[in-house]
């Protein structure tokens, strides 16, 4: 690619090279989608779908399967998901606050941090660095969800879309 990295794609056929690949992969006790759940989730429902339209299927058709690329977690870096608002949807400072913390504990910074866990959230608001930590029961509610238990999803839907009117993060 333009910024010097180099992948190289291997057709495996040997099976006794499959066979070790299974196995080295049946030790690996779960996968993380850091990128693309969506696509994946599509890509399992038309799955489901052609799988009813063709009752005679065998599990080798091509819709069974879809692209995907793994990479260890020590060679891999979850970037900064940042989101810059330009008003406060004609809030006060106090007001908004007073909103977030329905949904988040709030806790002033001395510093500039970043969030360390799941469930926090960092904000810079005029002129003071916070912490927010999504309260229980909103993480409860969201629990049942992989896609609405991620904090992205909880800051757009407990944060920007309710307080601010911010519906589309994209625009």
């Amino acid at each position: 690619s333009d910024d010097g990295i180099h992948h190289r794609v291997w057709i495996v056929s040997d099976e006794q090279d499959i066979s070790m690949l299974e196995e080295d992969f049946n030790q690996v006790p779960c996968t993380y989608i850091a990128d693309g759940h969506h696509r994946a989730a599509s890509a399992v429902k038309v799955a489901l779908k052609r799988r009813e339209e063709h009752p005679d299927y065998h599990g080798d058709e091509e819709f069974n399967y879809f692209l995907s690329v793994l990479f260890p977690d020590d060679e891999l870096a979850i970037l900064d998901y940042n989101r810059v608002v330009k008003d406060l949807n004609e809030l006060t400072d106090e007001a908004f606050l007073r909103k977030v913390g329905e949904k988040f504990e709030i806790k002033s910074l001395p510093t500039k941090d970043k969030p360390k866990k799941k469930g926090e959230i960092t904000m810079y608001l005029d002129e003071v660095w916070y912490k927010l930590k999504v309260k229980k029961d909103v993480l409860k509610a969201k629990a049942a969800s992989p896609v609405d238990s991620l904090d992205v999803a909880i800051l757009q839907d407990e944060l920007l879309a309710p307080i601010l009117g911010i519906g589309d993060p994209r625009t």
